[in-house]
Parts: C-alpha cells; sequence; structure tokens
C-alpha cells in the first residue's frame, strides 16, 4: 500500500539549565552554562518511495543541551536530527500554512534548538555582585507538519476508469499493476521505467567525434548506443467531481502536479469522447488550473475495438479537434505501441 501522507510533530531539542556552583575555598561563582538543544532538519533521500515510516513514530524530538557543569564547565550541546524523506515530499506548518518543497540538496532547518541557560558564573561577570543565580535553557521550537509525498515522474497516465492505463503501463515497463474489467481496479499510484533505445553514435578507434549511424555499423568502427529511462506513473482513474471527494476523490492528483507530461488516455470503446475528455479536464482545473497548462498527448486506447477505418477515422477528427498529439494504441499491437513509445520520447 502507498503510504503519500502523514501528520508527524517535530520538536528541537531544549537548552540546558545553567548550574549554580563554587570554586572551593574561593567562594566564586562557578556554574557554567546549559548546552544548546540540537536543531532538527528534513533531508531527501532517494531510496525511500513511501511515508510508511511517519505512520508508526508520529513525533520526533532532537535530543537537549545538558545541564552546565562545575568549574565553570559548559554542559554538552544536544546533536542535531535530520528526518529522512522521499523526493518530492511537501512540508506544510499546520499552523502558519508555510509548505516547505524537499528537493535533493542541503538539509532544510525545520526547528532550531533552544539556547542553554546561564550559569551562575555567566551571571556574575554580566550582573556585578550576583552570585547565586542561574537560569534555565530556552525551549527548542515546536512544529506540526502535513506531510506530503507526491511521486516524481516524467508522464502521468491519467484517464477515466477502464480506460486502459495500467494495460498500457504493463507493456510499456515492467510492472505488474493490476488489471480487470472494472472499475477502479487500480487504487494507487503505480510506477514503472520505460527504457527507450536512442539511436546509436558511430565513433572511429582514433576517437574522432561521434556521427550518427544505423544499429549495424561498419567495419573499424565501434557503436555505442544510450539508453534512455523515461518514468511513467499510472494514477488511478477519476470520475466527475473527483475534485470533490467523489469516487477515490483527489487523494492522487497531487501526484499529477510532479509529472511532466500527461498522457491523456481515453478508450475507443467510449459513446462520448468529448465529454469523457472534458470530465478529466475539468477535474484538473478545479483541483489546480496550473495542471491544464502542462504538455499533453491524447492516447486513445484499445483502438482493436474498432471493426473498420471509417471509424477510427471518425474518432480521430473528433480528436483532433480536443487535442494537437493524438495516438491510437491497442496493446495487442507491437506496431501502435511502438508509436507511442517514439511519440513519449519525443515529448521527454
Amino acid at each position: 500500500m502507498l503510504i503519500d501522507e502523514a501528520i508527524i510533530l517535530v520538536e528541537a531539542g531544549d537548552g540546558g539549565d545553567g548550574r549554580v556552583a563554587f570554586f572551593p575555598n574561593y567562594g566564586k561563582p562557578a556554574g557554567g552554562d546549559g548546552g544548546r538543544g540540537g536543531d532538527l532538519y528534513a533531508v531527501v533521500d532517494p531510496n525511500l518511495s513511501t511515508l510508511l515510516k511517519y505512520t508508526r513514530t508520529l513525533s520526533y524530538h532532537a535530543p537537549d543541551g545538558q545541564v552546565g557543569r562545575s568549574s565553570t564547565k559548559n554542559g554538552k550541546d544536544g546533536e542535531n536530527l535530520t528526518l529522512r524523506f522521499p523526493i518530492g515530499t511537501l512540508l506544510i506548518d499546520t499552523v502558519t500554512h508555510e509548505s516547505i518543497e524537499l528537493t535533493q540538496g542541503k538539509p532544510v532547518l525545520l526547528c532550531k534548538g533552544g539556547q542553554g541557560g546561564w550559569g551562575n558564573a555567566s551571571v556574575s561577570r554580566k550582573n556585578q555582585g550576583v552570585f547565586s543565580t542561574a537560569y534555565p535553557g530556552k525551549p527548542g521550537q515546536k512544529r506540526k507538519f502535513h506531510v506530503i509525498m507526491r511521486l516524481i515522474a516524467d508522464c502521468g497516465l491519467i484517464g477515466l476508469p477502464n480506460a486502459g492505463k495500467s494495460s498500457l503501463l504493463n507493456v510499456l515497463t515492467d510492472a505488474h499493476a493490476k488489471v480487470a474489467n472494472y472499475p477502479f481496479t487500480t487504487l494507487e499510484p503505480n510506477l514503472g521505467i520505460l527504457k527507450v533505445q536512442s539511436t546509436p553514435l558511430r565513433q572511429d578507434f582514433e576517437g574522432q567525434a561521434p556521427l550518427r549511424q544505423d544499429f549495424e555499423g561498419q567495419a573499424g568502427q565501434k557503436v555505442q548506443s544510450e539508453e534512455k529511462r523515461i518514468i511513467l506513473a499510472d494514477i488511478p482513474g477519476l470520475i466527475e467531481g473527483a475534485s470533490e471527494g467523489k469516487g477515490l476523490g483527489d487523494k492522487f492528483l497531487k501526484h499529477i502536479e510532479k509529472v511532466r507530461v500527461l498522457l491523456h488516455c481515453i478508450s475507443c470503446e467510449t459513446a462520448d469522447m468529448v465529454a469523457d475528455y472534458q470530465k478529466i479536464r475539468q477535474e484538473l482545473a478545479a483541483y489546480n488550473p496550473d495542471l491544464l497548462k502542462k504538455q499533453e498527448m491524447l492516447v486513445l486506447t484499445k483502438v482493436d475495438v474498432l471493426c473498420d477505418d471509417t471509424a477510427r477515422f471518425k474518432l480521430e477528427k473528433i480528436a483532433q479537434g480536443l487535442a494537437s498529439n493524438v495516438v491510437f494504441v491497442s496493446v495487442l499491437d507491437d506496431t501502435t505501441i511502438s508509436r507511442l513509445v517514439a511519440a513519449i520520447a519525443s515529448a521527454c
């Protein structure tokens, strides 16, 4: 099960209290300052793909600073705590509504540790005549976050239930998404990697500049080929009213926000292609109007059900009035699959 949301409470460490102490035989203040509380950071871990950990442990606290010691020795600082999240995770402060999007790079400070309190040695230096007073440490910052994980993919397969998205993902990639002839077979997003062999490069043995060349190569030459890896995400089927919570609701619409290209799938079995297309577009607009600005490819699936070329030509004319990039495909026809792969590779 994909765990893509959680609520967590995070706290930086409290500062340690200052100590009241005196040098033996001298009577002078000797209490040290308390240690600083540990900071709490968030960082991206590319090896993570779920928020499961954050549904089992709901609160995290960085270590506190230690109490000041005698002989004017300060307490030890609390160690920093770093929480690890999947790429594309969004942290939303439930009070201030500040949003923090985690990307690969330096850790992000979430909570600042509290300052340690002054011991009586520090107090006496700053306030002449005050020898028996020490201050408590400051509390560390505390925050509550709504954690949302958004899948990072190049292309997102979207459409109504039974549009053939999962079957298409299985054929294009090594994914094993569940397929069945009933609505909402896909209950959570599935990912797959489409591997596309790019046009190889020809390079002679003397190391001259590479030139485009066919797969056979030529004598005295070596052929270099490059593999392009495109991540596809199969988003569970949407229905009219999804942005208002109907069907599976907008639970998975957030995953579409991070994809570069939308593969809008509509089955050739549809009774009204225009209505099906507009339903999905309206739900995207209701959730986030910026989704309509993404590059879109209209993929007409299950083309094998069309009885003749006339029916296909009719659907094609309708489709071209909806989107500029239209591809017919059938999971039973390798030729149409190859055309779709080429179109995806070109778009990405």
